[in-house]
């Protein structure tokens, strides 16, 4: 009698005993115990707060925390009444936020630590200046009584005049004014040459000053700080400081190719004894066309950086966004830096600091075909490590070719039958692939599996039911032999395998 069983993974259950330890001046303990995975390994987890102000508006604390953690102090903003609730991930997603704590963490007051954004002025509006900004957040008071102190003053004066607005939501004042500017500013404006970016004008002011004579027929201004690598459309208009007249013609041109931005959202995606799986998005800003990106490293000894060395091969495929470096040591800290790359070069990096785990990584496996049949290929193997702590996988191909074919993972056990009806191809190339639960891998050598013809005396067919009687008959032999021992790396698809070299 035979019997199955069948397990649904999904994403995990809420962290649970999730509790306040401690609370002093700006900083929270959090501590947390693991919930059911549901099938899928925990990857993960993400503290989230709010205040008592909004308590339906939740925040993502900005650091990440990996699978093992089960405490966190948190740095807080000033003057806030705090709770706390964690998520957990896995593969297969998030888990809903577990039920928030029921003690709250009270941080003092301090001044405030930055300005409004976005401040600029409307001239709209006759005998009126209009001052406006963007409303900071909540979370940027820092102390009761939050106001905006507001000061402006005449082009060339001294004197600055000032206004408080005492509504921390409003975003704007108003100034009456019965000045008259004779000074001129030119106005341009200049935007992506597309239907896209037909709506998004970026402005320039060119101060010219009063004796506009001095310029001569022509007014010619260099701009910088221009988007690279794009076709702009621009416009030039003469203002004063309450309107703009009309503007003229319009331009296109075409700048050159620049160095990218640093890529976005550099991560670990995993970590083992030996190895680490960093993962990365393209530059918000590539200036041109993104060839490939270069990964260094340097050793971290406390809060000593080692040289930074770089990790060859480079990334030549821009669509490579992820790289599993392996080589590395085990219990100690790595930085990495990544650099995007155009024709122009390297432009800014970005860089992450990683400790691989403790332990030690899987041994290649010593693997023969210890059995041939004309139907199938018997694998099996050898391992110095505890067979409970490791999985196996068969990789073949044909050949000459470039890609490699796997079973499923084989655990708790030291064998695999290669079933020769699911391998169509005459002739393999097998290996070995070893992986601890941390996904460390290691590979054994590569053996070579040939079919050979071999043909058969006539009184041996008649043994045969599907030969014909008195005539020679083909048999099918498999032979093997080596090709090359391990290297140790196995390939992930869409990531580049750097080896570190100590």
């Amino acid at each position: 009698m035979s019997s199955a069983h069948l397990q649904i993974k999904s994403a995990p259950d809420p962290p649970i005993n999730v509790k306040v330890m401690s609370c002093h001046g700006n900083s929270a303990n959090i501590v947390w115990e693991e919930g059911n995975n549901n099938g899928a390994e925990i990857v993960g987890y993400t503290l989230q707060f709010n205040t008592s102000d909004y308590p339906d508006m939740w925040y993502d604390y900005d650091e990440q925390f990996d699978r093992n953690a089960r405490a966190a102090t948190l740095q807080l903003y000033p003057w806030g009444s705090y709770s706390f609730r964690v998520k957990s991930r896995n593969s297969l997603g998030s888990s809903k936020p577990s039920p928030a704590t029921s003690r709250t963490c009270t941080t003092p007051p301090d001044r405030p630590d930055r300005n409004p954004s976005n401040v600029r002025t409307r001239t709209d509006k006759k005998k009126t200046l209009i001052i406006e900004w963007t409303p900071m957040s909540r979370l940027y008071f820092h102390g009761p009584n939050f106001r905006y102190q507001v000061k402006w003053r005449s082009k060339g004066t001294f004197i600055w005049g000032s206004i408080l607005v005492t509504d921390p939501n409003q975003g704007h004042t108003e100034v009456e004014t019965n000045d008259v500017y004779t000074v001129y500013e030119l106005q341009l404006r200049y935007w992506k040459a597309s239907e896209e970016w037909k709506n998004k004008k970026k402005e320039v002011e060119i101060i010219l000053g009063e004796d506009l004579q001095s310029h001569g027929p022509q007014i010619k201004v260099a701009l910088s700080d221009l988007p690279a690598y794009t076709t702009l459309r621009a416009q030039v208009a003469v203002m004063n400081s309450h309107y703009t007249g009309p503007f003229s013609d319009e331009l296109d041109f075409f700048t050159q190719e620049g160095v990218p931005s640093s890529v976005r959202d550099l991560r670990l995606q995993a970590r083992g004894v030996a190895y680490v799986l960093l993962k990365w998005k393209p530059p918000q800003q590539p200036n041109g066309l993104i060839t490939g990106y270069d990964i260094a490293y340097q050793p971290v000894s406390g809060v000593q950086l080692g040289q930074a060395r770089p990790l060859l091969p480079h990334i030549n495929d821009p669509s490579v966004l992820g790289a599993r470096i392996t080589g590395l040591r085990p219990g100690h800290r790595y930085r990495f830096i990544v650099w995007a790359r155009t024709k122009k070069g390297r432009g800014e990096f970005a860089f992450i600091d990683v400790m691989t785990a403790k332990g030690q990584p899987p041994h290649p496996p010593r693997v023969q075909v210890s059995e041939l049949r004309n139907s199938s290929v018997n694998i099996t193997w050898m391992s110095d490590q505890a067979t409970r702590d490791m999985k196996y996988q068969v990789e073949y191909r044909q050949p000459g070719r470039a890609d490699w074919h796997n079973t499923e993972y084989v655990y708790d056990k030291s064998w695999l039958m290669l079933d020769r009806a699911d391998v169509p191809v005459s002739d393999l190339e097998i290996r070995l692939v070893a992986s601890n639960r941390l996904g460390d891998t290691a590979t054994s050598r590569t053996i070579a599996v040939a079919k050979i013809v071999q043909q058969e005396s006539s009184h041996k067919q008649k043994r045969t039911p599907n030969t014909n009687k008195g005539s020679s008959a083909t048999s099918w032999h498999w032979s093997t032999s080596l090709i090359s021992p391990g290297l140790g790396v196995a390939t992930s698809l869409l990531l580049t395998n750097l080896v570190f070299r100590r």
